[in-house]
């Protein structure tokens, strides 16, 4: 270094290696050729020394570098004369609208007029908003019908009267009365040069500062006064050298491990005097650190949940697809892709800004009783409810298409419910069996009618072992009782009319309950089935939910993992036709709604 500093080291090669090791500040000291140091200045970042050398060189391609450089660290001080000196006039007008000098871009506009030059004029004019101007501009280039149009558009009575000709009035096609003046945003704050903030690293300049011994040790910068405790240095010698002796006692217990340079560098950039910065007393050599940047929520959201509501409202909708398939073994996702939209757009609040600027996201936490903050989900147990209360209504109105898809929304919204105690736990447990229950009697419905004669009578006898509400309930068995009778079926008849008769909530009343008595009554008399059907009251059975077919107890079956719903062995596998979520026959966990956070 000290042949650096006496300009005793010299030759092109060296400066190379100073500036290929990233120190080119270091070659400034000893280059005189311009052209190098006018390099070395941008390659550093110096923009004083390079724009002195582009003094000296006065070449215009030095100064419109050194323009890209300045613009670069928002020095438009530097720009502007850069600017100035190569003539790049149409820069300098951007510049000036940028940085709000509006004096200056009216001197622009006067300058234009001067060089006869009639596209500088116009975009200076339209850079201050001057229509008058754009109008002469427009006239004195030849093109009258723009000029007379714009005049119009802005509202100009004289230039308008002055241009106005009949031929020009037939060619001009309609213009907009409520059109309002095309004006740039004016900056809100006029400032000089952008604030630099220096961070300085180690280079060879402050390595310098350590005197080079023969015996090769380490070098410690002595500390300040405030780091002082006067410490005798006799005892201060004995306690270094018996630290040392245990050091290397301690030396015993390592094994040596070969990891080439890798290990050595990263011992000296760890122990090394070139990664800390030491105060001083006087805070001469501190330094600003740059702190660190925080963690985005969504990323905190996805680390500290095991649910994929959280995982949804973060925005990785591939973290939750995957817990949904390990939890439920979830397949068909596109039932749940609108509730997904919900979840992430409702986690985090949007303020606008200033113009100009960004808008800020604000996310959206909800209570936790641990100290992770999870975000606030808009799917809610209330909210299904409500929505099982018209899926109820419209079941008893016959609608049974819409009622079929108002139990697939609550479907696809049950795995994004996040419950905070075992009761609400327990209330989206039972929510999603009245869903399953409600969505397999609303498809036997269906085939009921799409069929006849003994599949007819089988179908409304399945439909009757569906665990419906008692009214709805009474509604299937007068169903069945109805065909049954019709059909022949007596014995059948006489059984659903005795369980009419049994609901402790129908209204002795009622028509339903006056037309099983007499049906009752009847059947009892011929007591006969003109069918024999797949069908046994008293041995219970579960059905198939893709046949349609019952599964009577003790038969091998097989189940969704989601729903639960029922079907036979062949189809382990497939996609459930009750929930359309999930694969038949996979062993998972189960449904998870209480919150728990990873630990």
């Amino acid at each position: 270094m000290r042949m650096v500093r006496n300009s005793r080291l010299c030759g092109k090669a060296i400066i190379r290696y100073l500036q290929d090791k990233g120190f080119p500040e270091v070659a400034l000291h000893f280059v005189d050729d311009l052209k190098t140091r006018f390099k070395l200045a941008l390659a550093c970042g110096n923009i004083e020394i390079a724009m002195n050398t582009a003094y000296e060189m006065g070449d215009d391609q030095s100064w419109h570098r050194l323009g890209i450089e300045a613009l670069r660290q928002g020095n438009h001080q530097v720009v502007e004369m850069a600017y100035q000196r190569t003539k790049n006039f149409e820069r300098l007008s951007f510049l000036y609208l940028l940085t709000g000098n509006v004096e200056k871009l009216r001197k622009m506009l006067k300058i234009a007029e001067m060089r006869q030059d009639a596209m500088a004029r116009f975009h200076n004019a339209l850079f201050l908003g001057d229509a008058q101007h754009r109008v002469r501009v427009l006239e004195e280039a030849g093109q009258m019908s723009l000029a007379y149009l714009t005049s119009l558009t802005h509202g100009l009575a004289a230039d308008e009267e002055r241009l106005h000709t009949e031929e020009l009035s037939d060619k001009l096609m309609a213009y907009k009365i409520d059109a309002c003046l095309l004006q740039p945003p004016t900056p809100i704050m006029h400032a000089d040069n952008w604030p630099l903030l220096s961070v300085p690293k180690q280079t060879l300049y402050e390595k310098s500062e350590v005197p080079s011994h023969e015996t090769g040790e380490d070098y410690c910068e002595p500390a300040g006064q405030g780091w002082e405790t006067g410490i005798d240095l006799e005892e201060a010698l004995d306690e270094h050298e018996h630290q040392d002796h245990d050091d290397v006692i301690a030396s015993g217990w390592e094994d040596e491990l070969d990891l080439g340079d890798d290990l050595s560098s990263a011992a000296v950039g760890l122990n090394g005097p070139s990664t800390q910065i030491k105060p001083s007393g006087d805070g001469h050599n501190e330094a600003f650190v740059v702190p660190t940047s925080g963690v985005f929520p969504g990323q905190s959201w996805c680390s500290s949940s095991s649910h994929a509501a959280d995982h949804v409202a973060a925005g990785s909708i591939g973290s939750a697809m995957q817990l949904l398939h390990r939890q439920i073994a979830a397949v068909h996702f596109k039932p749940m892709r609108s509730r997904f939209v919900l979840l992430y757009l409702s986690s985090l609040n949007s303020l606008p800004g200033l113009p100009l600027a960004n808008t800020m996201h604000i996310p959206l936490h909800r209570a936790t009783h641990g100290a992770d903050k999870l975000p606030e989900v808009a799917l809610k147990v209330p909210h299904l409810i409500l929505s099982l209360k018209v899926a109820y209504k419209t079941f008893q109105k016959g609608e049974f298409s819409r009622a079929q898809a108002m139990f697939k929304t609550i479907f696809s919204s049950i795995p994004l419910i996040i419950t905070e105690t075992r009761v609400a736990s327990n209330e989206v447990t039972e929510l999603l069996e009245i869903c399953r229950e409600y969505t397999t009697a609303i498809r036997i419905k269906n085939a009921n009618v799409a069929s006849s004669g003994q599949q007819q009578l089988e179908l409304s006898a399945y439909f009757t072992h569906c665990n419906l509400q008692p009214a709805h309930l009474a509604l299937a068995l007068n169903l069945a009782m109805t065909q049954s009778y019709k059909g022949g079926n007596f014995i059948n008849a006489a059984a659903f009319a005795r369980r009419v008769l049994e609901l402790p909530s129908l209204n002795h009343q009622s028509d339903i309950f006056s037309k099983a008595q007499l049906v009752l009554k009847n059947s009892e008399q011929k007591a006969r089935n003109a069918h024999a059907l797949n069908y046994d009251e008293r041995n219970p059975f579960t059905m198939d939910c893709k046949r349609l077919k019952p599964i009577y107890r003790g038969s091998p079956s097989s189940s969704c993992p989601y729903c639960a719903s029922t079907f036979s062995l062949d189809t382990k596998g497939e996609l459930c036709t009750t929930c359309n979520i999930s694969l038949v026959g996979v062993e998972t966990i189960g449904l998870v709604s209480h919150s728990n956070s990873k630990r």
